[in-house]
């Protein structure tokens, strides 16, 4: 491969020594796949050189116990149909299937028309990933500390993080459900994977949390700017799916909490990132989101200060 800087290149030799490539001929190639991960396509061959499988590697840079929890989860929902096959799992290294396809996202942008057939799959997905036996596979969420993390990750000077805590203070109040269950945490019509027989796949659970279901429904019309008359129609198809009924009271109030975490994300990697722009786009899209709670003036404070 070519110009790969040296962290790439330690990459790819650890990959070529892990146990489930280490004894095979094979290819690596570095994916775009997503704005938070690290991931590569391993192509592996026979003696003649034919392709014999595909493997979808990811390696991770963060927590080690948010690793395991992605890890644990992304094992429970193969086990259950819902996620690719996991070959191989490590804390550094998730190995699985490579699904042949492409994610809803990148077909939205091609058929817009298909958005109500999205929404559907989407919500059946995560209602069949909230009936998986709940264990201690991930942390019990803390909305609170999870927003406290991303501020301190964006560096905002003492104004800004004011206007920030302001906004928060604004938010409304949360009564939380008494079921938790395991949420998939970031709904996005790009970490569901559509194969060449038409099989939709969840994917990417690094931000899998143990809470309210309503908090999966919030997220997915968040991140994925969905209009108001969203919420009802999701509820509908999670029913449908599940037998339960959701509060729609508590989605609309999770909604702006969301959109104002998938903000600051967005955020504190434009900081960092050679893809400042597409970050800041993105973070701006979701402030807009949180404007009902707050004064506009205030956010495009926040968000000068970003750019």
């Amino acid at each position: 491969m070519k110009n790969v800087d040296i962290d790439k290149k330690e990459v790819l030799a650890d990959i070529k020594q892990l146990s489930c490539f280490a004894s095979l001929s094979c290819d690596i190639d570095f994916l775009d796949q997503g704005l938070s991960s690290n991931n590569v396509k391993v192509t592996t061959f026979d003696p003649q050189q034919q392709v014999t499988a595909q493997y979808f590697v990811k390696w991770f840079s963060g927590a080690e116990q948010a690793a395991r929890g992605e890890v644990a989860i992304a094992r429970l929902a193969m086990q259950y149909g819902l996620a690719p096959m996991v070959i191989y799992s490590s804390e550094e290294y998730l190995v699985t299937d490579f699904v042949q396809g492409e994610t809803l996202q990148s077909i939205l942008l091609k058929q817009p028309s298909q958005l109500s057939s999205a929404v559907e799959q989407t919500v059946s997905l995560v209602a069949q990933l909230h009936q998986l036996p709940a264990s201690n596979m991930v942390e019990p969420f803390d909305i609170l500390a999870l927003l406290s993390s991303l501020k301190a990750d964006c560096h905002f000077n003492s104004a800004h993080l004011n206007d920030v805590n302001h906004v928060i203070a604004q938010l409304p109040a949360i009564e939380r459900s008494i079921t938790p269950v395991i949420c998939h945490g970031d709904a996005n019509f790009s970490n569901v994977l559509v194969d060449d027989t038409y099989r939709h796949w969840l994917i990417d659970f690094e931000c899998s949390i143990f809470t309210d279901a309503e908090f999966d429904i919030a997220m997915c019309i968040a991140i994925n700017q969905l209009n108001d008359n969203a919420v009802s129609t999701m509820l509908q198809t999670y029913q449908q799916c599940s037998g339960k009924r959701l509060s729609s009271q508590l989605v609309n109030t999770y909604i702006p909490y969301c959109a104002l975490i998938n903000a600051l994300w967005f955020i504190a990697k434009a900081k960092k990132s050679p893809q400042k722009a597409t970050f800041l786009k993105h973070a701006e899209q979701q402030l807009t989101q949180v404007e009902a709670y707050t004064t506009p003036c205030l956010l495009k404070r926040l968000f000068t200060h970003s750019t």
